[in-house]
């Protein structure tokens, strides 16, 4: 019983390690993009395509800036994706209109690291509490499972 309750509280721990991670980074950068500085872009290729499996519309692009006389290229568009997706075929194709191969966008760069750009700010969303709030209950299930595996063991004064 102890042994087994000790593996369930490191798995759970384990689990939340990777998991808070990736909220954590993803939050962050959600959070600290509207403040990077913006840069002007040159589109260098652009690409709108529907999705077999989930039948949205999405656009890809390619662009290329310039910062401290250091050219960067990205495709990056959020702080997650390098694609943005529609459901409506109208609205992605309004939004690809106004990014063609040659045509200048607004992006913004991380100051500490450049090559770090996005085209379109995102906010938090659910899924970033979902995660953060999973990285929580499970560091909990876990420390709680480790601290019962404590009592049993006899290690409580």
């Amino acid at each position: 019983m102890l042994f087994k309750t000790v593996v369930i509280g490191c798995l759970f721990i384990a689990i939340a390690i990777p998991i808070g991670y990736f909220a954590l980074t993803r939050s962050i950068d959600k959070l600290a993009a509207p403040s990077w500085p913006v840069a002007s872009a040159r589109v260098v290729t652009s690409d709108l395509a529907k999705r077999l499996k989930s039948g949205a519309w999405c656009i890809q692009l390619r662009y290329q800036f310039v910062v401290d006389h250091k050219t960067f290229t990205s495709s990056r568009l959020s702080p997650m994706s390098s694609v943005a997706c529609y459901r409506d075929r109208q609205a992605a194709a309004a939004v690809f209109e106004r990014v063609q191969a040659g045509a200048r966008i607004g992006i913004h760069y991380d100051p500490a690291d450049p090559g770090n750009s996005i085209v379109f700010l995102d906010g938090l969303d659910f899924s970033d509490v979902l995660l953060i709030g999973l990285t929580l209950l499970l560091l909990l299930a876990g420390i709680g499972s480790l601290r019962r595996a404590r009592g049993l063991s006899g290690g409580e004064t």
